[in-house]
């Protein structure tokens, strides 16, 4: 997800920031354009800033491996939706 963030904010790669990118397709010119890219350039600072924020602080707290195993998103989802659920099923038809 941090590099996702990376490459949309232009801090990574040549596809350059979404939001100056979108400003640039509108076709709008003039007092409009210079106040969409002052918001484009206000939108992706802290946009960036969460991708440092998912690297440095959030990765190195998670797990190398799977999110949790089978039994525990069972239990969970059975928690969250209030009955039991085939896994399979539900999956094929996703």
């Amino acid at each position: 997800m941090a590099e996702q963030v990376r490459q949309r904010t232009g801090q990574q790669g040549a596809s350059g920031n979404f939001f100056t990118n979108f400003v640039e397709g509108s076709g709008r010119e003039g007092a409009l354009r210079e106040l969409l890219n002052r918001h484009a350039q206000a939108a992706g600072e802290p946009t960036a800033e969460s991708g440092r924020w998912l690297e440095d602080e959030l990765a190195p707290r998670g797990r190398g491996s799977e999110a949790c195993w089978r039994e525990v998103y069972c239990r969970g989802s059975r928690y969250f939706l209030g009955t039991t659920i085939d896994l399979e099923e539900t999956y094929d038809w996703g």
